[in-house]
């Protein structure tokens, strides 16, 4: 991974499309409040929030995402990151620090079970999330596409 690697067009685009855009306050799935592209931090009840606000909070997310990746994954390429940075926006760090993925990655960035590993992050309060599925399919493929490219 070069040095202050950042998340492409793609990847934030990406982001948009499976987490949307709530600009007021709402419940995720598994309860937890958030606003805007899924950001949680600043969230409180009855919140509202313009578009602009939307995009500030999520380039705030990526950027402390990034910055953790700086710190704690080998060198990876830009598709990588980008479906990673999709994967910790929805997972959180937290999470994503603890998985079995993380440390596949760590081993081997090219190795094909990390593909696998995406595929299990797809549950809502212990319930396959159709949504999610759709969204770790997009995230492996992107995390891959490089393969195809080279073939």
């Amino acid at each position: 991974m070069r040095k202050n690697m950042k998340t492409s067009t793609q990847g934030i685009r990406l982001i948009k499309e499976y987490e949307g855009c709530k600009l007021k306050t709402h419940r995720t799935p598994v309860g937890v409040l958030t606003i805007g592209y899924g950001h949680s931090h600043h969230a409180k009840p009855d919140m509202v929030i313009s578009f602009d606000k939307a995009d500030e909070l999520l380039l705030e997310d990526i950027s402390y995402i990034e910055q953790w990746f700086e710190q704690n994954l080998p060198p990876i390429l830009q598709n990588q990151f980008d479906a990673l940075v999709s994967l910790v926006a929805n997972i959180g760090l937290y999470r994503f620090g603890r998985s079995k993925i993380l440390k596949l990655i760590k081993a081997n960035p090219e190795n094909y079970r990390i593909g696998r590993e995406f595929g299990k992050w797809l549950f809502a309060k212990g319930e396959p999330y159709q949504k999610l599925r759709k969204r770790r399919e997009a995230e492996s493929k992107l995390y891959f596409s490089h393969q195809k490219e080279n073939k």
